[in-house]
């Protein structure tokens, strides 16, 4: 496995534990009248039992409680560490790109960290993760198929080595990328702050 990626493997009870609570979600759903967005041609229950079972992948690795939240949830996180919102985007393909949807880009909608998880059934492997300042750029966007979206390849990624270990060391570069997501600034200008942004940035 290259270097800076991580393999995950869930327990049956685990991955029971992923199911059960993708039903009772879309259980909940139904009855406040939500009906499942369109991505194609895609087993939507199969999908969402994926995606929650790579959640509890990255919950085991970094040693964090799982989401099991049914109903509206009142944060767009998955996860919440030390204030610093993480959102776990899951795919079957092992070659599978980073999207992250353009109604997440606003305030309140977004997430500092987005990570990258491809696999299925009980076996994940964490590929990589963006900064939400440099997914959310009008160069990333794309049309897979379905609607428009933003996307990164995963050679686009910083290493899993490198997650959760990154301090604040420069406050004046995190509120230039700030600014110039305001502004649609460029890449170069909004590269790798070494910390995660205030909470009315997000």
């Amino acid at each position: 496995m290259p270097d800076g990626e991580i393999e995950v493997n869930l327990t049956e009870l685990e991955r029971l534990f992923a199911e059960i609570t993708v039903v009772e979600r879309r259980k909940k759903a139904r009855e406040d009248g939500k009906k499942d967005k369109e991505y194609g041609e895609v087993d939507r229950v199969a999908q969402e039992k994926d995606s929650m079972a790579a959640e509890m992948a990255f919950a085991k690795q970094y040693n964090l409680w799982p989401d099991f939240y049914i109903g509206k949830k009142p944060c767009p996180a998955d996860f919440t560490v030390c204030e610093w919102k993480i959102d776990v985007k899951q795919t079957w393909r092992p070659d599978g790109r980073l999207l992250v949807e353009l109604d997440r880009n606003a305030p309140g909608r977004r997430c500092h960290f987005y990570v990258l998880a491809t696999g299925t059934d009980k076996t994940f492997i964490l590929r990589g993760w963006a900064y939400w300042f440099e997914i959310m750029r009008p160069e990333c966007k794309k049309n897979l198929g379905y609607r428009d979206t933003y996307v990164l390849d995963q050679d686009e990624l910083h290493s899993m080595s490198e997650f959760l270990q990154r301090r604040i060391k420069d406050e004046s570069l995190e509120r230039k990328a700030v600014e110039n997501q305001r502004v649609g600034g460029t890449k170069d200008a909004v590269r790798k702050p070494s910390g995660p942004y205030e909470e009315a940035d997000l």
